[in-house]
C-alpha cells in the first residue's frame, strides 16, 4: 500500500492512498469484506429466529456451571455432578464464554448463544482468507 506524507498537520503521520487504484489493487480484500459484514449484519438480525438445537438445553446449563468451577478454585464441583453424564469431559471453553456474556442482557440466553455461535463461526471464515493468501504465494501461485 503506498504511504504519503501528511504536509501541515504536524503529526507527523503518513496516511494510505485511497482510491480507484487502492481499489483495484486491494479488489479482492474489499470484496471479502463486503460478503463478511453483510453476512455478519444478516446472521445477528436473525439470530432470534432459531430454534433449539438437540444439545443446546444440555451445553446451557454447563457453561455456568464449568465457569462457577474455575472462578470458585476448583471448589464448586456442580459441573462434575449436576451436568448430563460426561459432558463435563467435553471442552467447556465456549460454553464459558457464553456464560460470561449472558450476564450482559444483551438478548433473550439462547439467542446470546446462537450470535456467539454464529460470531465464532463467522470469525473461523475470516481466518481462512489470510491462511488461503498465504498457501497461495507460498505455493508461488501469486
Amino acid at each position: 500500500m503506498a504511504l504519503e506524507r501528511v504536509d501541515g498537520d504536524g503529526s507527523g503521520f503518513a496516511r494510505p492512498k485511497l482510491g480507484l487504484a487502492f481499489a483495484v489493487r486491494h479488489a479482492e480484500t474489499l470484496l471479502v469484506l463486503l460478503v463478511l459484514g453483510v453476512a455478519l449484519v444478516i446472521g445477528l438480525a436473525t439470530a432470534a429466529d432459531y430454534g433449539l438445537s438437540t444439545d443446546e438445553f444440555n451445553t446451557d446449563d454447563y457453561g455456568p456451571k464449568a465457569l462457577a468451577w474455575y472462578t470458585s478454585a476448583f471448589a464448586d464441583r456442580s459441573q462434575f455432578e449436576t451436568v448430563e453424564e460426561y459432558l463435563w469431559m467435553y471442552g467447556p471453553w465456549f460454553q464459558m464464554l457464553i456464560a460470561a456474556v449472558r450476564p450482559l442482557e444483551l438478548a433473550s440466553p439462547i439467542t446470546v448463544r446462537h450470535a456467539m455461535t454464529f460470531l465464532f463461526g463467522l470469525a473461523g471464515l475470516a481466518a481462512v482468507v489470510p491462511m488461503a493468501r498465504l498457501t497461495r504465494s507460498a505455493a508461488g501461485l501469486g
